[in-house]
């Protein structure tokens, strides 16, 4: 009994230092105007299995997410205006985490996300800097690590 509980009191110890975390995870297998992919989805759900079952970075305890994977979950207008309504909870404590698996391409020196709606216009996807501006000044940069 009690190593039971000094491990509960490590685990929490290690989950109060982490803080609290996001986990934007977004995997597109289908596209409108590209060759389909056969994975991105599952590797999104991977991503975001294993934020749910660690021990340390349980979403359950300790942060939200964002899991889009269905083609109607996955066009520009939906993906930016979920992640700007889960950014609403970042505070100083919060890290962080975009992880993305489907097409991308690069174009004058910077790279897009193609989402299931684009088309071959830049205005159609959603570029890095996109993302590193939304996630890096969320709650006016105050706020944990952005990994991504």
């Amino acid at each position: 009994m009690g190593a039971t509980v000094a491990n509960k009191i490590h685990t929490d110890k290690i989950t109060r230092s982490i803080g609290k975390y996001i986990l934007i995870s977004i995997g597109i297998d289908s596209y409108s105007n590209n060759k389909p992919l056969y994975n991105c989805e599952n590797d999104a759900n991977a991503v975001n299995d294993v934020f749910m079952d660690s021990q340390y970075l349980n979403l359950q305890k300790n942060g939200s997410h964002i899991l889009l994977s269905r083609n109607d979950e996955t066009t520009k207008q939906i993906i930016l205006e979920k992640i700007s309504n889960i950014l609403s909870n970042v505070n100083e404590h919060t890290n962080i985490f975009f992880y993305f698996s489907g097409h991308g391409c690069t174009k004058n020196d910077n790279f897009y996300f193609i989402l299931s709606d684009s088309d071959k216009s830049i205005e159609s996807m959603i570029s890095l800097e996109e993302i590193k501006t939304l996630l890096v000044n969320s709650n006016g940069g105050n706020h944990g690590n952005v990994s991504i």
